[in-house]
């Protein structure tokens, strides 16, 4: 099966404001191989807060990706400004990576 194959069975809909927890677990367990590698937990990823996902998510587009209605599996903020989509946090769970699921929250984004 095509990485593509595999996406065709994820759902991409916009975020709600009471799924910025799941968002940010997902996000920090996905940022948690580049700070062991950078030797810096620290990382703007690891320390946002629900309240900073919370923001985002009421000033830009974010983006979640499941599949058949089931959990979160990533997500993707995005924001339009003068004719670019600027791309920011695309994550996914390491469960769910090599699915798919990043390629299609980017065509949808």
């Amino acid at each position: 099966m095509s990485v593509m194959d595999a996406a065709s069975d994820i759902t991409i809909r916009g975020a709600r404001l009471d799924e910025a927890a799941t968002i940010l677990a997902i996000q920090q367990e996905a940022f948690v191989p580049a700070a062991r590698r950078y030797k810096d937990l620290r990382l703007p990823p690891l320390v946002e807060t629900v309240e900073d996902v919370e923001h985002d998510m009421r000033e830009h587009l974010v983006l979640v990706a499941s599949d058949a209605g089931g959990p979160i599996l990533g997500s993707v903020r995005g924001k339009r400004q003068e004719g670019c989509v600027y791309v920011g946090r695309l994550v996914v769970d390491p469960a769910a990576q090599r699915r798919g699921v990043a390629t299609a929250l980017m065509l949808e984004l």
